[in-house]
């Protein structure tokens, strides 16, 4: 199954393709009784948790959508056992894998090249806590406190009470599947944490679904991928949807040609206390904050940090920012009448968040041809 990222409206797509048998994923937890806590960060939509291998701890992306991941790096320091070569991929056994003092033995994982996903590097070192793991237990996320819960009882858990139970299905890789209704159409969906999009349809049910509300094309967006980046157009298309009694009203829903699945991706934390019982086919959704129904909101542009410039990535088509003449690739050298002083990807990738997020007016100095050209944009509501 693909994973995808996205950086906000930057349009970063992070994809890793596992092709594995079932017998390969493993992973093995204690028979008595356990509970434990663990903070996480949240960033740009991925959950962010420590896990430990031998005397060292590495940051992990929290994924039910992948099977468990480890960088190269680390792999070349970390003793394993039962590495097969499977195409370019080596898949191999991690003896133990320690999250908040709960030890998976005998892991089953594969190998990953950060080199090849700049973006992601910003934030983990480690690689994937994925499906093989996080299915063999409980665990409860609590946005608002930033903790998991891990444990094998789920009598031990706050905050079931009032909460909506979600029937699971898993695959042969024990990723979660559940039920929506989109736009009134029944749709089997990826339960997906390693996803920062809300909902994504995969390239099939997104023609399936085409015509089904308004829509918008966004031009320029990057993929981040194992093999490199590249280029594509994305879809951008207003549904209500619905997961069991829960609805979502006027959300944005994201397609494309190189997608290859319909995701639930983690935002629903933001909103939701999410408790996923996979050994019991179930998970559940608590509200503690009101999921807002309010319009879609943008200037209609991303930005990108390449070879030490600031330029114009993608653009929405109707947006003000199309409107008033903006191009990709055009260098942005001020925002606000400030020079844009970040010279790193990762640094850049926060800065190009904060603006987006927390303005509602903004003036681009575009450098076009050594002419500097001051573009004003408001935000404006695309549906």
């Amino acid at each position: 199954m693909a994973m995808r990222f996205f950086f906000t409206f930057l349009l970063f797509q992070l994809f890793y393709s596992i092709n594995l048998n079932a017998q390969q994923n493993d992973a093995i937890i204690p028979k008595d009784d356990f509970y434990y806590e663990l903070p996480f960060e949240y960033d740009r939509g991925a959950i962010i948790i420590k896990a430990r291998l031998g005397n060292e701890t590495y940051n992990f992306l929290f994924d039910t959508g992948a099977l468990s991941l480890i960088s190269n790096e680390i792999k070349s320091v970390y003793p394993i056992a039962g590495t097969q070569q499977s195409g370019k991929n080596s898949n191999f056994y991690a003896d133990s894998i320690v999250i908040a003092g709960l030890a998976f033995k005998n892991v089953a994982m594969r190998t990953l090249n950060l080199t090849n996903l700049p973006a992601l590097k910003c934030k983990i070192n480690g690689g994937f806590i994925g499906a093989n793991i996080i299915s063999k237990c409980i665990w409860q996320i609590d946005y608002g406190s930033r903790k998991i819960i891990v444990t094998n009882d789920k009598r031990k858990l706050p905050g079931l009470k009032g909460a909506t139970k979600i029937p699971v299905s898993l695959d042969k890789f024990k990723q979660p599947y559940i039920d929506l209704k989109i736009n009134g159409k029944k749709q089997k969906t990826l339960f997906d944490t390693g996803s920062n999009i809300l909902l994504e349809l995969g390239k099939t049910d997104g023609l399936k679904f085409k015509n089904t509300g308004k829509e918008i094309f966004i031009t320029g967006a990057a993929s981040e991928t194992t093999a490199g980046r590249k280029l594509n157009t994305v879809t951008v298309m207003e549904a209500n949807y619905s997961i069991g009694v829960l609805q979502f009203k006027n959300k944005p829903v994201f397609f494309g040609n190189d997608f290859e699945a319909t995701l639930l991706g983690c935002p629903i934390i933001e909103n939701y206390i999410v408790t996923l019982n996979f050994p019991d086919n179930e998970m559940y959704l608590k509200p503690f904050k009101e999921l807002s129904n309010e319009s879609w909101e943008r200037y209609g542009f991303g930005l990108k940090f390449e070879n030490g410039q600031h330029k114009i990535l993608s653009l929405f088509k109707g947006s003000n920012a199309e409107k008033a003449g903006l191009l990709l690739d055009d260098i942005v050298v001020a925002i606000n009448g400030d020079a844009i002083t970040c010279n790193t990807l990762c640094d850049c990738l926060d800065y190009f968040e904060s603006i987006q997020d927390n303005t509602s007016q903004i003036t681009l100095s575009v450098n076009r041809y050594g002419s500097i050209k001051n573009i004003t944009l408001l935000k404006s509501k695309l549906f």
